[in-house]
Order: C-alpha cells, then structure tokens, then sequence
C-alpha cells in the first residue's frame, strides 16, 4: 500500500512567501498576472508552487515541504506550466537576444547576467516579452511565442487573430514609420 503524505503547506502563501524574497521569478510575474487574466495556473496553486520549486526557487528550504509532497503525489500541471520559460533561461534569452540587437529600447532595462548574479536583476517575463513583442521571429522568442500559443489571455501576449491562429504582435513602433514612409510616399506619386 502507498502512503501519501497529507498537505501540511499553504499553497497559496508559500507562493507569496517565495516570491517576497525574490523578485526575479517568471513564475511570479505569472502569479502577480493573474489578478488580469484567466491563467489555468492561477486556479490551481499547487502545480505552481511545485514548479516554482523545481526551477526558480530549487535550493529555497520553504520547497522541501513541497518537494517531499509532490515526489509522492501529482502536483504536474497544465501544458501552460511548462510553457513558462524559467527565470535562468528567460534571463539568458534576454542576453542572446540584446547580444544580437542592442538597441532594442528593452534592452536598457535589463542588465546582463554576471558571474555573481546569473539571473539579470529586472522584471524577466516583462522585459522577455516586450523584445519578443518587438520582434517575434527572433530563435531566442520561440519559446516566448509556445507560450503565448498555450497562455493566450495573459497580459504579456498581445494577440490578433486571424486565418492563422493566435500570433504575438505588437503596436507600429517609430522604426516602422520611417521603414514605411518611403512606400507611402512612393504610392503617392503614382
């Protein structure tokens, strides 16, 4: 006979204990999101808590709890969790990402990772997003555009549909203007 341990942990306060003591989590930002969006993870805290145990916070002593309960019992959850890219991963993307295109504006707004600190010190699911909003076709956005294909109400996917499905897009920047305004004026000598 298998013994489960009961749930002697709240799930939803250890998230918020979690995520006080460190702000560079993806799964925080997620969390703090679902205040304004219908996120399958925002329903259910244990599946949450137990991925944020895994990855962002492995070596936090608040997850062993966590870890022994979920090793025992089925705390996996949706297609959505495992979408989210980790904080370690979102932070080196960003720095592939304004590697190859440094004056991107977000940029600016999340320093390089550091032999000291290997997680940038900004708010990573923001600042993934508004780079991969910018330029979607990017390799380092493609697992930013799995997960606004899975996470289609979250805040941090702007989509349009059309014929296609769901695709990450953004508002015309300035570059687009003065990328365009040859063709305009060009169309209106013709």
């Amino acid at each position: 006979m298998l013994f489960v341990a009961a749930q002697s942990f709240n799930s939803e306060q250890l998230i918020k204990t979690l995520c006080a003591s460190q702000t560079r989590s993806t799964y925080c930002e997620i969390y703090s999101d679902c205040s304004k969006s219908a996120l399958s993870v925002c329903s259910a805290s244990l599946p949450l808590l137990n991925q944020m145990c895994l990855t962002d916070f492995s070596t936090a002593s608040e997850c062993a709890q966590v870890k022994s309960y979920c090793g025992a019992s089925n705390c996996a959850g949706d297609a959505l969790l495992s979408a989210i890219p980790p904080a370690k991963n979102t932070s080196d993307l960003i720095y592939l990402t304004c590697q190859e295109m440094p004056m991107m504006t977000d940029c600016k707004t999340c320093p390089p990772p550091s032999a000291t600190s290997p997680v940038s010190n900004c708010a990573l699911l923001s600042t993934y997003s508004k780079l991969c909003l910018d330029m979607p076709g990017m390799s380092q956005c493609k697992p930013f555009n799995a997960f606004c294909a899975v996470a289609k109400t979250s805040s941090f996917c702007a989509t349009t549909t059309g014929s296609t499905g769901s695709t990450p897009t953004s508002a015309p920047t300035k570059s687009d203007a003065f990328r365009l305004a040859p063709v305009s004026l060009l169309m209106l000598l013709l």
